[in-house]
C-alpha cells in the first residue's frame, strides 16, 4: 500500500532516525512514511487547528509550530514537541501568545522559533 495525499505536501522533513514526515495543507498533514509500507493509522498527534512549520532535534523530538492551541488532546498554544513517536512532549510547554510560523534548530541544540508572538 502507497501512502496517498489527498492534498499537495508542501514540506518534506528527514529525521535522524526513523521516517521522513510530510507536512500538506490541511487539518494536520504531518504522517511518518517508510518504503514500502503504509502510513501508521495511529501516528497524529491531532491538533484542532493548523499546523505550519515542523523541525527535528538531534534526538528525534518533533518541534511543531502553528496555529492550533490543543495538541494529542492537550492544551498546546501554536508551539508543541513531539516524542519520536508521534505523543505530546508534556515537559516541553512554551506557551507564545499567537501564531508560530517557522522553526529551527541551531547545532547547539537551541531552538529558534519565528511568529506573530510577543512573549
Amino acid at each position: 500500500m502507497k501512502p496517498s495525499f489527498r492534498l499537495k505536501p508542501v514540506f518534506l522533513l528527514r529525521r535522524p532516525i526513523g521516517p521522513v514526515l510530510v507536512l500538506a495543507l490541511c487539518q494536520f498533514a504531518a504522517a511518518p512514511l517508510r518504503a514500502q509500507s503504509p502510513v501508521p493509522d495511529d501516528f497524529n498527534p491531532g491538533p484542532n487547528r493548523g499546523v505550519d512549520t515542523l523541525a527535528v532535534q538531534a534526538d528525534g523530538k518533533i518541534l511543531v509550530g502553528g496555529s492550533f492551541t490543543v495538541l494529542d488532546g492537550q492544551p498546546r498554544d501554536y508551539l508543541g514537541r513531539l516524542n519520536a513517536d508521534g505523543t505530546l512532549d508534556h515537559e516541553f510547554n512554551p506557551g507564545p501568545n499567537w501564531l508560530v510560523s517557522c522553526l529551527a534548530v541551531q547545532t547547539n541544540g537551541e531552538i529558534l522559533v519565528g511568529g506573530s508572538f510577543t512573549m
